[in-house]
This record gives C-alpha cells, sequence and structure tokens, in this order.
C-alpha cells in the first residue's frame, strides 16, 4: 500500500512537471490495495498526461473506460470538452446520446454548442426548449440559441423579464448588454 501510494504520489508529481512520457510507465497493479477512487485518480492523470502529448483519442478511451467503470460523470465531461476543442462536433452527439442517463449541465452545454456549430440551429432550439433548461443556468446558452435563430424579439421579450428578477449588479450588466446587442440586430439603435 505504502509504495502504491509513493508511485501515485511519483506519478502526480511527473504530471505536474510535465514529463507526461515518465508518468505514463508507472503502472499500478490493480489486484492490490488501491481503492476505486485511488484508481480513478490515476486515470485521470494518465488522461491529462495524453492530453499534455496530444494523444487526444488515448485519453477519450481510457476516459471512456473510466467512465465506464466508475460512473464518474466528470470523465465522460472530460471526454465531451476534449470532443469539443478539437471539432469533433458529431461525435459529441454519440457520446452524449449513448450515456442518456448521464444528464449533466456540463454535457448539455456542450451538446447545444456542438449542435450550434454543426449549423443545426433548429435542434438546437428544440433541444434549449426541454425542462432540464427551464433554469438561469443556461441564461447565455439560451441567448446564443436564439440569436442563432435570429429569434431577437424573444431575446428582448425574455430578458426583459429575467431582468426584473436580478438583483446582482454582474447579471444586471450581463442582460442588459444581451437586450442591447438584441435591440441592435432588430434595428432598434435607439433602444440599443
Amino acid at each position: 500500500d505504502l509504495d502504491q501510494n509513493a508511485d501515485f504520489h511519483l506519478a502526480f508529481t511527473l504530471y505536474q512537471t510535465q514529463q507526461y512520457e515518465k508518468c505514463l510507465e508507472i503502472r499500478f497493479d490493480e489486484t492490490e490495495t488501491m481503492t476505486e477512487n485511488g484508481i480513478y485518480e490515476f486515470d485521470l492523470i494518465r488522461a491529462g498526461c495524453y492530453l499534455g502529448l496530444s494523444q487526444h483519442q488515448s485519453a477519450r478511451n481510457l476516459l471512456i473506460d473510466t467512465w465506464i467503470r466508475t460512473g464518474e460523470i466528470n470523465a465522460l465531461e472530460i471526454v465531451v470538452q476534449s470532443l469539443f476543442h478539437n471539432g469533433l462536433f458529431q461525435e459529441i452527439d454519440k457520446q452524449i446520446t449513448s450515456n442518456l442517463a448521464s444528464k449533466s449541465n456540463i454535457l448539455l452545454n456542450f451538446k447545444v454548442k456542438s449542435l450550434l456549430a454543426l449549423g443545426e440551429f433548429q435542434s438546437a432550439e428544440e433541444l434549449i426548449n426541454l425542462p432540464e433548461f427551464d433554469s438561469s443556468t443556461f441564461f447565455n446558452l439560451r441567448v446564443e440559441v436564439l440569436a442563432a435563430n435570429q429569434r431577437y424579439k424573444e431575446i428582448v421579450d425574455t430578458v426583459s423579464r429575467d431582468l426584473t428578477k436580478a438583483n446582482d449588479p454582474k447579471t444586471r450588466l450581463s442582460y442588459y448588454l444581451v437586450l442591447g446587442d438584441a435591440y441592435y440586430n432588430l434595428k432598434e439603435y435607439g433602444k440599443s
């Protein structure tokens, strides 16, 4: 157990110092006493090493295996983020659709953003209208989808309604910026 703990710390140190290849050489015997959480954390370190070496597919494969083995949603979220940053938008839909039981705000957010990137504005709007998106958490994403569909009047109506409930100065500022942009696109320059 002490050896595994030392190996884990060595792997973490190698990862932090960007010695990714050396870190990937460290192996644990999973039949020994390492906890499931320890194995999960080691998998995350190894995936980070693969990403550091631009071996994105290896990282995604490891994280998908980790997701299947542990059910830890973070592993799947990292896969989807990696796919998005590599422009693999259609693959995002496949990953999320094949794991429908794993709803998370991050997964939903990336699914909508990938639909927008693919130019599937109507599909993005249909998705954003599902009950899972009925939350202020998705305000910016909802506005982005409405803007992609050139639904500026709806943006004005939604933001005007929500503005009356917003007390936080940063939120109010954000709402006013969105309103100004919507009015500008409606060619109501005075209100903008």
